[in-house]
């Protein structure tokens, strides 16, 4: 009768199991910087985003979308191209 079980994999001729096998070069550890720098920029775009569309759809009963779009989820869909997950994220 032959076993169902199969082994797990082994860890260490995981392509991904490389942490602390070589200091970065100068080269990549400025690569490294300058893209977590974009990140650090980008999150704060993001949190600034959401706070101002939150502000827009609470604003005085949500009147700064009505003459044009009937709804918050119309008014970032039409407007910004949001759908209404992105919008609430």
């Amino acid at each position: 009768m032959k076993s169902n079980t199969q082994t797990a994999p082994i860890l260490e001729d995981s392509p991904f199991e490389v942490i602390g096998t070589a200091p970065l070069t100068p080269k990549d550890a400025c690569y490294l910087q300058e893209r977590e720098e974009i990140i650090k920029r980008g999150r704060t775009t993001f949190l600034e985003v959401g706070r101002a569309l939150l502000e827009i759809r609470n604003y005085r009963d949500e009147i700064l979308y009505r003459d044009k779009y009937g709804t918050f989820e119309q008014y970032c869909r039409e407007r910004w191209e949001f759908g209404r997950t992105y919008a609430y994220r």
